[in-house]
């Protein structure tokens, strides 16, 4: 069963608003009371199976049993979101070194041709700054190493929770989109190793979240390297950690991650880079990153303010 996101957002509505009633939750999402009341209905044998009910009461009011069920049910339902074309094609095209031609997408994703340009029409609209259409060549994603391997995460990580990254993404791959293909097994291996090594780290510790959040970096970095000819670094985060506290001990970990998943020993900044941003950080460490990093926020504002200034 794929469970679009209204519903999604139907039922979370209805478990943090209780006191609303069905006329509110629709004009909230914008859509009809009717349509509101369908998407829940449509999915509440799934929902009984969390032990969760919603119960129609007279006078469009609502009541749910259960609540003790419904952030696990969420986070389960989430897993089975419907992957939309759109995104599908966003993550093939971040998979692509170079240039790839609409007829190979819509193959690849078993979908017509003429679909394939529909959805790619209003794509390349939405992410003009990032996506490149040449004539007789294809599309490809302009955007840095950096930025890619961010959007990768963003895409999948809705579908991942770190309970059992094998599974998780074997699920993906079954339900949504052919990773699987390109990522290889061994990969995914490497990365669950690597993630071993992270958390049995003295110096800091991550959240769930911060955890696949490495994962899935780790395992779209494993694969460009592999597959692409030439892998460009990021001068910015080579240097983001030098001259912070844990310096030592960040690189320390990043090398022995970028031997464990067999990447060039040049990821182990980057890795430390990640290290930084998303470990846990203790609220006296505040003021340190703020000062430290005060040159490099204003240098980037300046060319913000310069790129956006009117002769």
């Amino acid at each position: 069963l794929k469970i679009i996101r209204r519903q999604i957002a139907a039922i979370q509505c209805i478990y943090e608003h209780p006191q609303w009633g069905l006329k509110d939750v629709s004009a909230h999402l914008g859509v009809s009371a009717q349509t509101v009341k369908s998407d829940v209905q449509q999915i509440s044998a799934l929902m009984e199976k969390y032990h969760v009910r919603i119960d129609w009461l007279p006078g469009n009011r609502m009541r749910l049993l259960g609540q003790e069920n419904m952030n696990y049910m969420l986070k389960a339902f989430r897993t089975m979101q419907e992957f939309s074309l759109e995104k599908q094609a966003l993550l093939l095209l971040l998979l692509q070194e170079d240039f790839i031609v609409l007829q190979d997408m819509a193959d690849i994703l078993f979908v017509s041709k003429s679909l394939m340009e529909k959805v790619m029409g209003a794509t390349l609209k939405k992410y003009e700054d990032e996506l490149e259409s040449v004539r007789h060549h294809g599309i490809r994603v302009v955007t840095t190493q950096m930025e890619r391997r961010n959007h990768f995460v963003e895409i999948i990580m809705p579908y991942v929770h770190g309970v059992d990254f094998a599974k998780e993404i074997h699920a993906f791959h079954s339900n949504h989109f052919p990773l699987l293909n390109y990522i290889d097994e061994q990969e995914v291996d490497r990365a669950i190793e690597a993630v071993h090594i992270i958390r049995s780290a003295e110096q800091f510790s991550f959240t769930d979240e911060s955890i696949t959040q490495l994962f899935l970096q780790m395992l779209y970095i494993q694969y460009v390297h592999r597959c692409w000819h030439f892998v460009p670094t990021d001068t910015f985060t080579e240097s983001a950690v030098e001259g912070t506290a844990e310096e030592q001990h960040y690189l320390a970990v990043a090398a022995e991650v970028s031997t464990c998943l067999g990447v060039p020993q040049e990821e182990a900044r980057y890795f430390g880079y990640l290290f930084l941003i998303l470990r846990k950080q203790a609220m006296s460490d505040v003021d340190y990153y703020l000062a430290a990093m005060h040159d490099t926020m204003a240098e980037i504002l300046d060319v913000i303010r310069d790129r956006m200034a009117v002769d």
